[in-house]
């Protein structure tokens, strides 16, 4: 997960302003959940509700955007980073299952 800094210092230079307002009322769900925070109020309609509803602007709206933008950019650079660290992939793990049974 984006440490909350970096989601300020991307949204101040494309931006030009930040609300850090916005991010933890977004990620608020991460003190019950944990790790899975991100299935609550991380779809664009939802954050583009939250930042209107915080700021009442259309920047904050584009900043909630924003900050569903990037985590989801985070998660799927990190399941690519451990596809590349893990070798074998879980497909090809199970072909090996199946090549292994059929000469059985």
């Amino acid at each position: 997960m984006p440490r909350r800094k970096t989601h300020e210092k991307i949204s101040k230079l494309l931006l030009g302003v930040s609300y850090p307002e916005i991010d933890k009322t977004l990620d608020l769900p991460v003190i019950i959940v944990g790790s899975s925070h991100r299935k609550y109020l991380h779809t664009f309609p939802e954050a583009i509700a939250t930042g209107l509803l915080l700021t009442g602007t259309l920047k904050g709206a584009a900043y909630g955007t924003l900050h569903v933008f990037v985590d989801k950019i985070d998660t799927a650079a990190k399941k690519e980073v451990n596809k590349l660290t893990r070798g074998e992939t879980k497909c090809q793990k199970k072909r090996k299952q199946k090549r292994n049974k059929k000469h059985t």
